[in-house]
């Protein structure tokens, strides 16, 4: 029966896809956002307490400086408009390090209230901080891998469902047969198919794999590398520098209580709903916990 009906999508669905939209932001991030530190996360609630996710990028991202350019030359813009084109510079950025050094025990900021007595350090340059490390965590991905991996002959996509309940998305996300169903609906969506077999056999098939979850990030980041590697196994880019990028991707965020986690749809076709080049079987999907949102990745080299 499933023989059966993989011949039958074969038939259908190989035609050329429609065009369809990428639920991404168009803007770019400057190369500089490498610096954003790589933080292994911890289970402990009490590493961040009552911090949101932007706010505990942010304190790791000045924790982790050594010297005032790490944070000048950092992921850190301008977003205030009676300040244009400034953002925090070398003499704030040493009166940072110097506050962080002279706190006890650890000399690491745990909260943010530890900045505001920072001469230099106003509001517009705090908002200015928390905005820059709240950015998607998908849109840094997708350029970093432009930016520094990926040529002009790969079409990436990436397309997410978002939550507003915190309590519907933790019910959603924890267990597997709740997650199945709008993982299909958003597939059948990404097809563009008008025709009801169409949407059927769509998510029959999602509905035949079997699902492989890597909730450990530098597990995720092998795991997701390693299903970019397969679209093209000659090698011609460097898997380590492909792991580099998806770890960064999965350790976005230092808490475990925000973190990334990796789903994979075992022997999903992705022809389906990928453009017609060169496409590995197996579906990943991304549960991002600090945004709430489950993230499908698409992707066709063109050899």
């Amino acid at each position: 029966m499933i023989q059966r009906q993989i011949n039958l999508k074969k038939k259908i669905l190989r035609k050329p896809l429609k065009n369809f939209r990428v639920q991404r932001s168009n803007s770019r991030i400057p190369s500089s956002s490498k610096l954003i530190p790589n933080v292994t996360y911890s289970k402990s609630s009490k590493s961040t307490p009552d911090l949101t996710w932007a706010e505990a990028r942010a304190l790791a991202f000045l924790n982790a400086a050594s010297k005032p350019s790490d944070i000048t030359n950092g992921p850190i813009r301008n977003y205030s408009s009676s300040e244009k084109g400034y953002t925090i510079g070398q003499t704030v950025a040493k009166r940072i390090l110097e506050k962080r050094n002279s706190l006890p025990p650890f000399r690491q900021f745990r909260s943010l209230k530890e900045l505001e007595d920072i001469q230099g350090l106003g509001k517009d340059k705090l908002q200015d901080l928390l905005k820059s490390m709240s950015l998607p965590a998908d849109q840094l991905f997708y350029d970093q891998l432009f930016e520094s991996i990926l040529l002009d002959n790969w079409k990436v996509n990436y397309y997410s469902i978002h939550y507003r309940s915190e309590t519907d998305f933790q019910q959603l996300v924890q267990h597997k047969s709740n997650l199945i169903a709008p993982i299909a609906e958003k597939v059948a969506t990404i097809a563009d198919a008008t025709n009801r077999n169409e949407v059927r056999l769509a998510q029959q098939l999602l509905q035949q794999t079997y699902i492989e979850r890597f909730e450990s990030p530098e597990k995720a980041a092998i795991a997701l590398a390693f299903w970019f590697y397969q679209f093209d196994e000659d090698n011609w880019f460097s898997f380590e520098r492909m792991r580099t990028q998806t770890s960064a991707y999965f350790n976005y965020n230092i808490s475990y209580q925000h973190r990334l986690e990796l789903v994979l749809f075992k022997g999903f076709p992705n022809y389906l709903i990928a453009a017609n080049g060169i496409t590995p079987v197996d579906l990943p999907v991304v549960i991002n916990y600090a945004e709430q949102k489950i993230t499908i990745w698409t992707a066709a080299l063109f050899d």
